[in-house]
């Protein structure tokens, strides 16, 4: 009892003690807690200051809300016009490539034009007669000289022959039988002016529509006793003009929708075959699907049911033996290529000199599948793939130029 009641009078004293002890660490707590809010505090009045500045600024500068916003303007404006400016760059290249195909097909237009007018200086030539201007005057120096002869009856029979070619067509008689339907041809005539005779002679004969004349012309020259030439009663239609067909439908199958580029290549490319003579590539690590699409002859050949089939494992597939086939047909001399890309070269293009149906149109159809396998894959996938076939667009292309040219240039 006595023992407790020690405890109980001690009790205050050890509370005292306790709270003596703990003293200084409270004081500190309080200093330090003090001193963060007078921070605070004084964090706080800066903020109030900082507010009060902005909004005398503002007062004093009532631009600033409209520089602000002409500068996100002018930033918009930026991404827009940089935008337009490439599109309009897009443009003017497309513009040029156009340009350029134009000058290829004028070029190809004009040889074209000196070899038909070549091809008819020869035939001059061989007939005897000169070259004449657009007046009709002899512009040669042949020893004889030469006019032309339009011969014409009654019956408006309006023809013209040439001594060593009489070229075929009908009469129309008084009576308006025309068989030949709305149209007469005529023939320059170049003959020798000393004793030229010539003899008519014209027959009829009944026919449905009425009567139907023949006209016989015979020529008699001093050295020329031969027999009287006739017009046949029918003639003959003018032979195509070989290889038009294929060519305009090569070109139509080859077309790629929205693929500038490359149908630009096309469209050179069939400037280009019009003037050239048949020959073809050779074989060698040409790809099966080429092989058998080369299989059908003809127009047929250019049509989609005469495709291979195009699918995701052809896309993998295909590029590598096209590439493999590429450079398999190219000139020794040139190399061999690093990567993808072969070495620049100035010699002669023999072995891609090769035209007509089987010759750089296959390469232009299997540029097409190889593009129309892209669109087989994933997105991601397509992005390698186009680039890897568009370097291969642009090494033909570039060899084209240079094999088309007819001299040994450098290839890019």
């Amino acid at each position: 009892m006595s023992k407790r009641r020690a405890e109980d009078e001690d009790a205050p004293h050890n509370k005292v003690t306790r709270l003596t002890a703990r003293t200084p660490k409270v004081r500190a707590l309080a200093e330090k807690l003090e001193e963060s809010q007078e921070t605070i505090d004084a964090l706080d009045k800066k903020v109030k200051e900082l507010e009060l500045e902005l909004d005398s600024l503002m007062v004093m500068n009532p631009s600033l809300d409209h520089y602000l916003f002409l500068k996100s303007t002018f930033q918009d404006n930026e991404g827009e016009s940089r935008a337009r400016a490439e599109a309009e760059k897009a443009a003017l290249a497309r513009a040029a490539s156009q340009f350029q195909i134009e000058i290829w097909m004028l070029r190809n237009e004009l040889a074209r034009k000196e070899t038909e007018l070549k091809r008819k200086d020869r035939l001059l030539a061989n007939t005897g007669a000169s070259p004449k201007d657009g007046a009709g005057n002899s512009t040669g120096n042949s020893s004889k000289p030469s006019k032309n002869m339009d011969l014409q009856t009654s019956e408006d029979i309006a023809i013209t022959t040439s001594r060593s070619n009489i070229r075929e067509g009908k009469i129309t008689n008084n009576v308006g039988v025309q068989t030949d339907a709305q149209t007469r041809e005529k023939t320059n005539l170049a003959t020798r002016t000393e004793s030229v005779s010539v003899e008519t002679d014209i027959q009829e004969r009944l026919v449905k529509a009425g009567k139907e004349r023949k006209l016989t012309l015979t020529f008699r020259y001093p050295d020329d006793n031969s027999g009287p030439m006739a017009m046949p009663e029918e003639a003959e239609p003018s032979p195509p003009t070989p290889g038009v067909d294929w060519i305009e439908a090569a070109q139509k199958y080859l077309k790629i929708d929205g693929n500038v580029e490359y149908n630009q290549f096309v469209q050179v490319w069939a400037a280009t075959e019009r003037n050239k003579t048949v020959t073809k590539h050779g074989i060698t690590h040409r790809p099966v699907a080429v092989q058998r699409w080369m299989n059908t002859k003809g127009v047929k050949r250019f049509s989609s049911d005469n495709d291979p089939t195009i699918d995701g494992d052809f896309g993998t597939s295909f590029p590598a033996l096209v590439w493999k086939w590429w450079f398999s047909i190219q000139p020794k001399k040139r190399g061999s290529p690093v990567g993808k890309s072969l070495p620049q070269y100035k010699g002669q293009w023999r072995t891609l000199d090769r035209w007509g149906e089987d010759g750089w149109v296959v390469l232009l159809a299997a540029l097409k599948w190889w593009w129309l396998s892209i669109g087989k894959f994933e997105s991601a996938k397509q992005v390698e793939a186009k680039s890897d076939w568009g370097t291969a667009l642009q090494e033909m292309k570039d060899t084209f130029t240079a094999v088309a040219s007819g001299s040994p240039v450098a290839c890019p």
